[in-house]
């Protein structure tokens, strides 16, 4: 029978690698303050102005799309008119 290979998890004579990661990471660093990693709260005033720009130029844009789809079929309308039927 083959000798049994050492685990992923704790290989013999040292740590879990878990364990050495960790204190890998932090070693001769200060810990990082909470200020750092979390993102400071988003007021619900400056969000909902932000919502409301981005419906804004949602609405510009589409209206902008809707008028340039009038003006093409309105052309396409009028070369139509303009061709003499083929008989």
């Amino acid at each position: 029978m083959p000798p049994k290979k050492p685990s992923a998890r704790i290989a013999p004579g040292r740590k879990a690698p878990r364990v050495q990661l960790a204190s890998k990471s932090t070693g001769g660093m200060a810990p990082r303050k909470l200020s750092q990693i979390m993102k400071p709260p988003v007021d619900d005033r400056e969000l909902l102005d932000q919502m409301r720009d981005l419906q804004d130029a949602t609405r510009l844009t589409i209206n902008a799309l809707t008028l340039k789809n009038a003006e093409m079929e309105a052309g396409a309308k009028t070369v139509q008119a303009e061709r003499p039927l083929d008989e």
